[in-house]
């Protein structure tokens, strides 16, 4: 009896009893409300379709796909491998690569025009080495008298984020490389220097840390561990020196006035009193010497052999380095005077005129000096053997002057009479309805028209045949092997110059066309010539090729890989 009023007093009696159990009740019935609802589907959003009908059971039946036959996806342009799988963001030296070629990625400019973008290294049989994490990579070259000459490395370059200057140059990180990929240096640079003999590899102008290495990627020595330069003449800019070293020697200034020649190879100054001097060319170096007479100091030019003995007496107010073995040098009395290495004169020039000699060695330029003109205003021209170059009879009014220019070898052109005429002393011929000739070799010329909308570019032969059609939004260069003509290459498309607002867009497009009018290859893309290998290659908006010497794909890399990215 104890526990029955123990339990009625929990329950709180009868009527207490009866509410707890109604509560109960009523959170079941909750519950099951809430499983209910759940099992339900959602309804759809009135702006979604209706929902896929489901088959009846009997209506339903199973489908297997038999992937057996398929092979896997492959590139339009495949034509490479890679060294390895994952990424591959450096060089990584080796004396297994060979021969290494760079390789572009496109970036499509606004007008439809292709640009080169990022760049990496792959092998000549296809094997990429480095993915695409250059900003430049440019074959190295020696520059001296206007030609420049192939050296055996690579400059590669990566650009300093937030580095645009004033003038929208990008400043860049710089490394060369040997062409077998065999060495490569660190990033430390912010320029370069190529010589016939050592690279100089340039940490920072204004206190001549300059490295120089050999072409076997050697460190020889630093210019700032040099005892001389700190007799070094400061207020002259170092590149001044480095980029006119040649034939292994650069004439730099010293704190007294004076140059000394020093020896690149092993960092050793050759002192000298002049008070001026030009690298050497073709084993010749212009020196300026000060010299006293009879109370007066005058301060002339002469040239020092390679064992700094004056081989050709101080005479001139002004000089040049020698080019084809030849030099020009004005006079007091302000006439010039074209020389040999001897020193004798070959052509003398009045005074009031300027004697240029051509870089290509086919000729010289007579310029007459502003205000005081020679007997012409337009400038005269002569062949290497001195020959003077008339224009045709025909092509110059009687008492008129004639605008000639330079073309190559021994022909020159003028623009006269609704054509231009091309002609050399001997010869001459007339393309009417022609704007502009920018290549002859006595064969064919590459001509320019205007449709009075846009220029038009094609080639004739001598007597005027079109050899290739003009076309519009054409540019068409010639390929020159060892001084003959190899073919044509025409890129058509838009190229990027000055596109006029509102044209239309054009696709890049390339062919190659042999000297027989007949098409090597064709393609999309833009082809160049690369004359330090002898090999093409192509730029395109989804690949990026190298031809051989034929225009066959040696090398063809889709730009839509997912492997280099």
């Amino acid at each position: 009896m104890e526990g029955c009023r123990e339990a009625a007093g929990w329950f709180g009696g009868r009527d207490m009893t009866m509410k707890r159990y109604i509560i109960l009740l009523q959170i079941a019935a909750l519950l099951l409300l809430a499983v209910a609802a759940c099992s339900r589907s959602p309804q759809r959003p009135p702006f979604l379709p209706p929902a896929e009908s489901v088959p009846p059971p009997e209506m339903r039946w199973e489908v297997r796909a038999d992937y057996s036959g398929l092979t896997p996806y492959m590139p339009r342009h495949y034509a490479f491998s890679r060294l390895h799988d994952g990424p591959m963001p450096a060089l990584i030296p080796s004396n297994s690569y060979g021969m290494l070629l760079p390789y572009s990625s496109a970036a499509m400019l606004s007008d439809g025009s292709l640009r080169e973008s990022k760049h990496g290294l792959v092998t000549v049989n296809g094997v990429v080495v480095t993915d695409l994490v250059y900003d430049r990579v440019d074959r190295a070259q020696s520059y001296q008298s206007g030609i420049y000459t192939p050296r055996p490395a690579y400059r590669l370059a990566v650009n300093i984020p937030g580095s645009d200057s004033q003038w929208g140059f990008v400043q860049t990180r710089q490394a060369a490389c040997a062409l077998d990929g065999s060495w490569v240096t660190p990033f430390d640079f912010i320029d370069m220097v190529f010589t016939e003999d050592v690279m100089i590899l340039i940490r920072d102008y204004e206190t001549y840390d300059f490295l120089v290495y050999d072409y076997e990627g050697r460190f020889i020595y630093n210019f700032m561990d040099l005892d001389w330069i700190g007799s070094v003449y400061r207020d002259a800019w170092p590149g001044n020196f480095v980029h006119n070293i040649s034939e292994g020697y650069g004439a730099v200034q010293m704190n007294d006035g004076t140059f000394a020649f020093v020896d690149i190879l092993q960092g050793w100054p050759m002192y000298t009193e002049f008070v001026s001097a030009q690298p050497f060319s073709e084993d010749l170096a212009a020196v300026k010497v000060r010299m006293s007479s009879f109370g007066e100091t005058t301060e002339l030019w002469g040239f020092l052999d390679r064992g700094f003995g004056m081989v050709i007496p101080p005479r001139f107010v002004d000089a040049t380095v020698f080019m084809h073995g030849r030099a020009v040098g004005s006079m007091p009395d302000g006439t010039w005077q074209l020389i040999d290495k001897q020193g004798k004169i070959l052509m003398s020039v009045p005074s009031y005129n300027y004697l240029e000699p051509h870089y290509d060695g086919s000729g010289y330029t007579v310029h007459s000096f502003e205000g005081q003109r020679g007997p012409t205003f337009y400038p005269k021209y002569y062949t290497f053997d001195l020959v003077g170059v008339a224009p045709p009879a025909a092509a110059v009014p009687e008492g008129r002057d004639a605008n000639i220019f330079s073309l190559d070898g021994d022909w020159f052109g003028l623009i006269s009479g609704g054509g231009v005429w091309v002609f050399t002393p001997y010869e001459e011929h007339f393309f009417p309805d022609t704007s502009y000739v920018s290549y002859i070799d006595g064969e064919f010329v590459i001509y320019s028209l205007h449709d009075g909308q846009s220029g038009l570019m094609g080639v004739k032969t001598m007597d005027g045949r079109d050899m290739i059609p003009p076309m519009k939004n054409a540019i068409i260069s010639a390929v020159v092997v060892d001084g003959s003509l190899a073919a044509f290459i025409e890129n058509i498309g838009n190229m990027g110059y000055f596109i006029r607002p509102g044209s239309s867009y054009m696709p890049s497009e390339y062919r190659l066309i042999g000297v027989d009018g007949s098409v090597i290859t064709a393609g999309s893309g833009r082809l160049t010539h690369d004359e330090s290998t002898g090999f093409f290659s192509v730029l395109a908006a989804d690949h990026f090729a190298w031809l051989d010497k034929n225009g066959n794909v040696m090398i063809s890399i889709p730009l839509m890989s997912y492997a280099l990215d």
